[in-house]
């Protein structure tokens, strides 16, 4: 073994040889021990501005959970997203009010749904079941310009001038920008449930089903479209 201060020399050597056999001129800039600090200053610094940008957020979302680990972030306060939808777990099923509403609550209980989520769930609940003639469409998706909100938002106030003698209510999956905005405009016709986990979805597209509610969506493309396949 060589000591620990000849190794970066002898390092710089065998690369200064393989340079010159291979035509290229050699720089002291080059070679593995001087990339090695010069990307280890740069990854120090990268994953410090990560770190200040993610603990800042308001939620943070990922599909592996190492890389919450690895910027410092907790487990606890990380979504994971799956890379792509599970047939086997979105299959339809008979979901009703009364059976939905018992298990948001047991869910809530057990700290699987945020009281956010559960207020808005059953809130959504009530209006769909003291009127089974209303009309009530749901979005899963980021509440931002890419998504196409603001469309959203345009169409459902049309929907609501011309729909006078029934009821339209609007249940939204997901954060974003726009949420408080729409909070305030559609205070008596909006839901909205903020993150929930992917494993509960199925039981949302079921009820939905059953009270023959349609799945909406207006982003112009989609990456992934796990929502579209999962709906």
């Amino acid at each position: 073994l060589l000591p620990r201060r000849s190794a970066p020399r002898t390092e710089r050597r065998r690369h200064k040889r393989r340079a010159a056999q291979s035509g290229h001129r050699f720089s002291p800039f080059e070679g593995r021990h001087s990339e090695t600090w010069i990307a280890r200053g740069v990854r120090r610094l990268t994953c410090r501005q990560i770190q200040w940008y993610l603990r800042r957020s308001d939620v943070v979302t990922t599909v592996r959970v190492d890389d919450a680990m690895r910027y410092r972030i907790p487990t606890n306060e990380t979504w994971t997203m799956p890379f792509s939808s599970n047939a086997a777990a979105f299959q339809v099923a008979d979901e009703s009010v009364a059976s939905f509403r018992s298990r948001v609550e047991l869910a809530a209980q057990d700290g699987e749904l945020s009281p956010q989520t559960r207020d808005a769930l059953l809130r959504f609940l009530d209006w769909i079941e003291h009127d089974p003639d209303c009309f009530a469409f749901l979005t899963v998706g980021r509440l931002r310009d890419e998504k196409n909100t603001w469309l959203m938002a345009e169409s459902f106030r049309r929907l609501l001038a011309t729909s006078i003698d029934r009821r339209c209510y609007w249940l939204a999956f997901g954060t974003g920008l726009h949420a408080a905005e729409l909070a305030r405009e559609f205070p008596n016709h909006i839901a909205l449930a903020g993150l929930i986990p992917n494993s509960w979805l199925a039981a949302v597209y079921s009820l939905f089903r059953s009270r023959r509610f349609p799945f909406v969506s207006a982003a112009d493309t989609e990456i992934y479209g796990i929502s579209h396949e999962e709906s």
